[in-house]
């Protein structure tokens, strides 16, 4: 199994490869609907999401409200990514969830707005004058050349000197037309000086054309740049009120006692299930997103375990020699049951756009998890709460997200004052969890906005 997780990591890492979580927290929760399908691995906490839904750009246009459900599963090694490569147990996590709600925006009536149509026509209009610019500095440029070519004497060079001359106009699409006056040299071996007068006139009349260009262009991205602040600052606004439910397992060795007669048998192998079932709701108001999950977890306290490693050896006598024979194994100590709670999770997103056209993201996120009203406080602590900033890079419609968050895990430090073993609390710094996570769309032509 271990072999299994280690080759899925090492995929999704070399693919630089998140689900129903758009963010998500070191247990990999979050309350954000992921857009798409995407598939995504935090590395440090050896969690990898898969989330299937409906989400795409037609459903999410609709200005009327449209039914929006999906699908996540995670897995999880509890010991961490440490755990992939060590020789102790693995201890395996895996759940299920199934969700559906409704969705609605104001997108469409924005559209129709003036600010959009504006916008809008200035667009394909930019166009238009860019290539009529492109195409009348083609035939300025062109009858030049035939110009000065007129100069030069011998007629093969002649014919020669304007085929290459024109050539040089289009012969790299991915380089603007003005900047035809880059490709020119102006004294080559070989060349006459009538060729080099002729090169020096193109090509300072190529450069003054595109200094009137650059000019011109400056003061039309200036008004595209304006059309598209106006629009930007639209008041635009999704909600997202969905309902989902849950189904986990989770398969760890307890230690119970030491069996004298045999040591082996002093743990028990466990596989346990759970589930969730619970709502939630996501806003959206420009570039600001607030996510809010309550539920009612069937869950257990695990956590609450302590994990430790134990080396079983046995040593095999015969004619004189001795083989010994030795495994890790790794076992949590602790009273295990099963403890209903709830759960309330919330997130807030900012996003800050900058670079040309505001193509380049970062997210930040700040977010709380909270575990409340244990039914069995004195087996899982009551009252549990972490909190956490996350930041994500990635760039406009790419398909790659990529961030990391720190994490203060129960503020209030619940935990060590439950367990009361006399020692002092640690601060909350020694406390800090970092995480790394990387996300991947699979969805084509998608924005994770």
């Amino acid at each position: 199994m271990k072999h299994c997780i280690l080759a899925l990591t090492a995929i999704l890492l070399g693919g630089q490869l998140f689900a129903q979580g758009f963010t998500q927290s070191a247990e990999g929760k979050s309350t954000l609907l992921f857009k798409g399908t995407g598939i995504g691995i935090d590395i440090t906490q050896a969690n990898i999401n898969v989330d299937v839904n409906n989400m795409t750009q037609k459903v999410l246009a609709a200005s009327e409200a449209r039914a929006i459900y999906g699908i996540n599963v995670k897995a999880k090694n509890e010991e961490g990514i440490g755990g992939l490569f060590s020789t102790g147990d693995f201890v395996p996590t895996a759940a299920g969830q199934l969700y559906a709600g409704v969705t609605f925006s104001n997108t469409n009536a924005l559209a129709r707005s003036m600010a959009a149509l504006q916008k809008e026509a200035l667009d394909k209009n930019v166009v238009g004058w860019r290539t009529a610019r492109a195409a009348e500095f083609v035939k300025t440029i062109t009858g030049l050349i035939e110009d000065e070519s007129g100069k030069i004497e011998q007629e093969s060079r002649r014919a020669a000197f304007v085929a290459s001359m024109k050539k040089n106009i289009s012969a790299n699409a991915s380089r603007p037309v003005f900047l035809f006056y880059t490709t020119i040299k102006e004294k080559e071996p070989g060349d006459t000086e009538q060729e080099v007068a002729a090169k020096r006139i193109i090509k300072e009349s190529a450069f003054q054309l595109y200094k009137s260009f650059k000019q011109w262009n400056d003061s039309i991205q200036l008004q595209v740049t304006q059309k598209k602040e106006e629009y930007d600052k639209l008041s635009r606004f999704r909600i997202t009120i969905f309902g989902f439910g849950e189904k986990s397992g989770l398969s760890f060795k307890q230690f119970v006692r030491y069996d004298s007669a045999n040591l082996s048998s002093s743990f028990k192998n466990l596989t346990v299930s759970g589930g969730k079932i619970g709502a939630g709701i996501n806003v959206q108001w420009r570039n600001l997103w607030a996510g809010l999950t309550y539920s009612y977890v069937d869950g257990n306290n695990f956590k609450e375990l302590v994990p430790r490693e134990f080396v079983w050896s046995r040593e095999t006598t015969t004619l004189g020699q001795t083989i010994t024979e030795e495994s890790k194994i790794t076992a949590y100590k602790g009273a295990f049951s099963q403890v209903e709670y709830n759960e309330l999770n919330a997130d807030l997103v900012y996003n800050l756009r900058f670079g040309d056209s505001a193509k380049y993201n970062v997210l930040l996120n700040p977010y709380v998890r909270a575990n409340l009203f244990s039914r069995k406080p004195d087996l899982l602590t009551n009252n549990i709460t972490n909190v956490g900033l996350g930041m994500y890079f990635f760039q406009h419609r790419s398909r790659l997200m990529g961030g990391f968050y720190l994490e203060l895990p129960d503020v209030s430090n619940n935990y060590a004052k439950a367990a009361n073993t006399g020692d002092e609390l640690r601060p909350g710094l020694r406390r800090l969890s970092v995480g790394v996570v990387t996300k991947f769309n699979i969805s084509s032509l998608f924005t994770w906005l």
